[in-house]
């Protein structure tokens, strides 16, 4: 829980900059020269709420390393259907978030349009899905790190719903608001089984008996 709320200050930033354009279709036009007339402030404010979230993850996970134990550690590559389906839907939201983008503009005179700028933020996050990752897990949770990258995704245990290992990938299915399990391509790591005995102790750890 203490790790989803160092992203609350970039959240409560950004909610009221992308609600301009859905609110200026509606007719609310004082909000939108409210947020634009803060529009420097508030981007000021989301970059330090971003910082101050990739700092406090990243503190967060070298205190882990200082006080836990690593119970498994591996590197993999997303598995192909994980890939095709982030960069698919990657493609699809961003080129949509451009048109309408557009299609307001065209239709609405906004001061303020943030979906094109998010637009190309999703594009970029779906060409780059492929990279390998680096997987670090504690007893408090689950550490992950996206190669060519500096900063830190931290999945808490009481996140990690279950695992399962096949022939060509490992799936841990994470709690909300992730929909999506977290899928390695058993081919790019090393001792799959290993990783999979200790992902499932942490995950379904065997009851003790009296």
């Amino acid at each position: 829980m203490r790790t989803q709320l160092y992203l609350l200050p970039v959240a409560v930033i950004f909610v009221p900059i992308f609600a301009v354009p859905f609110l200026a279709l509606l007719g609310h036009r004082g909000y939108e020269t409210w947020v634009s007339g803060w529009g420097i402030e508030l981007v000021v404010l989301s970059l330090a709420g971003m910082i101050f979230y990739l700092i406090t993850v990243n503190r967060h996970v070298a205190s882990l390393h200082e006080r836990e134990s690593i119970l498994a550690e591996w590197t993999a590559s997303p598995d192909t259907w994980y890939r095709r389906l982030i960069r698919g839907a990657g493609f699809g939201i961003g080129c949509g978030c451009f048109v309408g983008g557009i299609l307001l503009t065209h239709s609405v005179d906004l001061a303020m349009n943030p979906l094109p700028a998010f637009g190309g933020a999703v594009i970029g996050q779906a060409i780059t899905s492929g990279r390998t990752r680096t997987y670090t897990l504690f007893e408090s949770g689950l550490c992950i790190r996206r190669s060519k990258t500096f900063n830190y995704q931290f999945v808490p245990r009481g996140q990690l719903r279950s695992v399962e290992l096949t022939d060509d990938r490992l799936a841990i299915r994470r709690g909300l608001p992730w929909p999506l399990p977290i899928r390695c391509a058993t081919r790019t790591m090393a001792r799959p089984k290993r990783v999979t005995d200790a992902l499932a102790q942490l995950v379904e750890p065997t009851p003790s008996v009296e």
